[in-house]
């Protein structure tokens, strides 16, 4: 009963003046005219949290005696309350309509799978037809007959297998509408369109034994049997119907909005019309803003700027925060707003709950359900390290796990892309391995997920930071169970596919509803909670065209046409649904802030709504009164400050360096550290010096640096001399012998197993592998054809160690081969990648190292002054680079002014600009600093430093 003296919620006006609410309006009506009657009233709004207002709204009026409180109902619980039957869940409503389907197509039926994509298009056809009172079977003859037609072709003899399938999946829609309802109708159960047709059908509340009145408040578009019951009850004194129309919208005949008003609005006895748009003197926002995150970050910028003017209490906080609403007409940018939220908002209440599919329980679910599909399409036991990886950094799973990052990182440094089933075992708990290992099948999965997420429910409870995770783990096992009775029953799951698609759309399509007062705190709502209710600061997101209006997609198997012949919805019906829906959120709001999303997309620019564009061209005629502001935000966009680093060699700096420059086993200075010294010397301090790495990858494609390798050792292998000889001559029969591409495998680190080998760019990895090899192999066998080639040796190792400025320093290489040809010595190295064949043309002397062409003709020079030093000789060799993946060129070789060989000119002008290099390396007063060559920081590891 209601005993409350309070005052009516309104909303003030900036005149000084209040607007009724509309559901405070509603309220009003209820107690002036059936306070003495209120138990035999019942009152139908379009949602369930209108009916949380309208309650909200009873308690708070000004009414001082007492009275029953009606029965209050949304739409949808009504007409369920009212037929007496009970609603089918929607996944059973779906399994109840594959289990017809098994019934009418015999050995022709679908998987699960495949039906799970077309069946939620046929229930809500099921559901339009019903509640629009359309002829179902006059309907589905003439959509059967009109599918047929269309593939009807007069130059071909006959349909080809796939036409006739569709055909006669059309032919039968009426037969599984039939069956559907025959079978529904046998367990008194409905979905929502059949209960409104009941209700029609049979009259039953004409003659209610308890509810003798019934009031409608709030709808805009009435389905054809909420309209043909309301013309009953009207006839028969029973109805009363409350509009929540302005003239703005229902006068203009042209207006989407007032579409299904216009004609109702001529009975004198309409209630209400109103003339807000007229009266309004508020403020109407328009921002345009690149990105959602743009708009998140605006929205919460604009509950800040809302609660700075009203901070003089805590109770006027709360009621600003309770006026105002931020809609969503994306609702994917839910996350988002809430992490754009400022930390003084009293509280948030989120209509539309919290989806399972964004917690970290949600990502567990779908890993598990990865991880059984792939089993059962690559038939394998093996778990790939990316999903491990990403179950131990779940939030969720660190209850489960003794130490998730010592485990992740031990992960990291293994570099295995698969692990076998022990390994998981002894890596994972047991019954999280056990749903990853086992051969289960899916029924016996859903029971094993059942128990995890009990289990996880449980380990989690004491963890105050995962109470969110608490709430969907206990959310998800109730929808599993439900879902395990709704299976047993029907008897239809068979593969993992069918368990999957199940469980993405019901469980993982759960939302978690927020606990605390519903009506308290910041409201954030989807465009349809927003129904009947009215708020003083409105925030609406995302109107762009596509999203409101959604535009011209309608998930529907009958075509517009035929809707439009059956009176059906269309499309145009749902863009005027959304059209009132967005005038009437507006109309009673004291300031409005629209946003939009400016930036481009994948088919194109982001579109203001039109809904904007009308805003701002006929308003301002209508209504003077009315602020409207239009602009373009653009964040603030942060210019990387420049930073210029150098690091000083004191006395720490310079004992490090002399450090890396002594012989060891990752000490001294090689080719690849001097060409990174002639290319920067901070890049070299970095990498020789503190010796920093890249961040540890796994890699599951072969990495180009162990192909590399790989390759290497496959020529390594077939040109090796014998020990006890003087060389090995090349044979070009013995390299014809050679099955290159499993040598290259069996070179490949352990965890590069034959199946990763098998198939994805791994495959082509090897094929490209095995191409370079064939192709360098038939260039030295037609070398060989030409002349004899000795190999004197490969990979061989080249050092040399001397004092400079009283510091060791050790000089070290490996040259991958040396060889004879005729008279002349060559030092070969392989490359793999890509090497401009002038990158060894030396066109002048040169006098330092950055003076030389390339790193290439560094690396040629540094191997044939290192051997010459070896071996305290001064011979003219030719110094040379042998290219893989060029075809056109097999060998290049360094010249100086188009002259081969390394001559003793030519070594002594190097060993002087070596020198010099390193004399500056060595000295103290020359910092570490960076290249002044930005072109070169493209591709450094240290960019991220250097902010380059």
């Amino acid at each position: 009963m209601l005993k409350h003296p309070f005052h009516a919620f309104r909303i003030n006006n900036e005149n000084g003046g209040n607007v009724d609410t509309f559901l405070g309006k509603v309220a009003r009506e209820i107690i002036e005219k059936h306070q003495n009657n209120t138990h035999q009233l019942a009152v139908i709004l379009p949602s369930r949290r209108a009916v949380a207002y309208l309650k909200k709204e009873l308690r708070q009026s000004d009414f001082s005696g007492s009275m029953w409180l009606p029965d209050i109902f949304s739409i949808e619980d009504f007409v369920y309350a009212a037929s007496g039957y009970e609603q089918i869940d929607p996944t059973a409503l779906v399994i109840e309509l594959f289990r017809v389907h098994q019934e009418i197509e015999n050995n022709e039926k679908a998987s699960l799978e495949s039906f799970l994509a077309w069946a939620p298009m046929m229930v809500h056809d099921f559901n339009s037809i019903d509640e629009n009172l359309a002829d179902a079977s006059a309907l589905f003859s003439f959509l059967s007959e009109a599918k047929a037609i269309e593939k009807w072709r007069p130059d071909k003899d006959q349909l080809t297998k796939n036409e006739k399938e569709y055909v006669a999946f059309f032919a039968l829609l009426k037969t599984y509408y039939h069956k559907l309802r025959e079978s529904l109708l046998k367990q008194r159960k409905a979905y929502q369109g059949m209960a409104i047709k009941a209700i029609h059908e049979s009259g039953v509340l004409l003659d209610h034994e308890k509810w003798q009145h019934f009031i409608f408040a709030g709808f805009y578009a009435l389905t054809q049997a909420e309209e043909e019951l309301m013309k009953a009850l009207k006839k028969a004194g029973k109805l009363t119907r409350f509009f929540d129309a302005d003239q703005y919208y229902v006068k203009d005949k042209f207006h989407e909005a007032g579409k299904f008003l216009r004609n109702k609005a001529t009975d004198e006895h309409f209630h209400w019309l109103f003339d807000y748009y007229r009266e309004k003197t508020g403020e109407i926002n328009i921002s345009g803003i690149p990105g959602n995150i743009g708009q998140a970050r605006q929205a919460g910028a604009l509950i800040d700027e809302i609660n700075k003017h009203k901070n003089t209490s805590e109770n006027e906080k709360n009621q600003t925060d309770e006026n105002t609403a931020i809609v969503l007409a994306d609702e994917s940018l839910l996350m988002p707003v809430l992490n754009s939220l400022p930390k003084n908002v009293s509280g948030i209440n989120v209509t539309m709950g919290f989806p399972v599919n964004q917690t970290s329980t949600g990502s567990l679910l779908r890993l598990l359900l990865k991880s059984a599909l792939d089993k059962e399409r690559y038939k394998r036991k093996n778990i790939h390290v990316d999903d491990l990886l990403q179950i131990i950094n779940l939030p969720v799973s660190s209850p489960l796990l003794e130490n998730p990052e010592t485990l992740r990182l031990q992960l990291i440094k293994n570099k295995k892309v698969f692990y076998q089933p022990e390994e998981v075992t002894a890596l994972l708990p047991s019954r999280l391995a056990d749903i990853l290992l086992e051969d289960n099948n899916p029924s016996e999965l859903l029971s094993k997920l059942i128990e995890f997420t009990k289990i996880l429910s449980q380990n989690m409870e004491d963890k105050t930071t995962l109470t969110l995770e608490v709430h969907s783990a206990s959310i998800i096992c109730d929808r599993l169970i439900e879902l395990q009775k709704i299976l047993q029953k029907a008897n239809v799951l068979n593969t993992f596919n069918d368990l999957e698609k199940l469980l993405r759309k019901t469980v993982l399509n759960a939302r978690l509803p927020f606990s605390g007062e519903p009506l308290k705190g910041l409201q954030i709502m989807g465009m349809l909670e927003s129904r009947a209710l009215d708020f003083e600061n409105i925030i609406l997101l995302s109107v762009n065209e596509g999203s409101l209006p959604a535009g011209k997609s309608y998930n529907s198997l009958i075509p517009q046409d035929i809707r439009r012949k059956f009176n059906l919805p269309t499309y145009q019906d749902n863009d005027s649904i959304y059209a009132y829906h967005f005038y009437r959120l507006l109309q009673r709001a004291k300031k409005v802030h629209l946003l939009y999303n400016t930036q481009a997309g994948t088919l194109g620019g982001k579109e203001q709504s039109r809904f904007i564009k009308q805003l701002k061209h006929e308003l301002p005629h209508y209504n003077p009164e009315i602020t409207l502001n239009d602009e373009l935000l653009t964040p603030p966009v942060a210019i990387a400050e420049e930073r210029t680093i150098t690091v000083e060699k004191d006395e720490t700096v310079m004992e490090d360096l002399q450090k890396a420059l002594q012989k060891g086993n990752y000490s001294g200075l090689s080719a690849s550290g001097l060409k990174t010294l002639t290319n920067c010397s901070l890049q070299y301090y970095f990498k020789y010096v503190l010796r920093l790495e890249k961040t540890d990858e796994i890699e599951e494609t072969i990495p180009m640096n162990i192909f590399g390798d790989a390759v290497h050792l496959v020529l390594e292998n077939i040109f090796r001399p014998d020990e006890n000889t003087d060389g090995y001559v090349v044979s070009p029969q013995y390299l014809k012998q050679q099955n290159v591409r499993e040598q290259f495998i069996a070179n490949l680190p352990e965890e590069y197993t034959r199946d990763l080998l098998q198939t994805g760019r791994n495959r082509l990895m090897v094929d490209l592998a095995e191409n370079l090899l064939k192709r360098f192999l038939d260039e030295e066998i037609q070398a060989a054809q030409n002349h004899k080639i000795t190999i004197k040796s490969v990979e061989e190792q080249l050092a040399y160690k001397t004092v400079i400025r009283d510091i060791e320093v050790y000089f070290k290489g490996k040259a991958d081969r040396i060889d004879e040809t005729g008279h002349t010595k060559r030092i070969i190295d392989y490359k793999t990648g890509n090497v401009k064949p002038g990158n060894l043309n030396q066109q002048e002397p040169f006098e330092s190292l950055d003076e030389l062409k390339s790193g290439e003709a560094i690396q040629v020079l540094f191997y044939d002054w290192l051997y010459n030093k070896m071996n305290n000789s001064d011979e003219a060799l030719e110094g040379g680079i042998m290219l893989l993946a060029n075809p056109s060129k097999h060998s290049i070789f360094f010249n100086l002014k188009k002259n081969t060989g390394i001559t003793p000119e030519i070594r002594q002008q190097f060993e002087n600009a070596l020198w010099a290099k390193v004399e500056e390396l060595l000295d103290p007063s020359v910092p570490f600093a960076q290249t002044e060559d930005r072109n070169k920081c493209e591709i450094c590891d240290f960019r991220s430093i250097c902010k380059r």
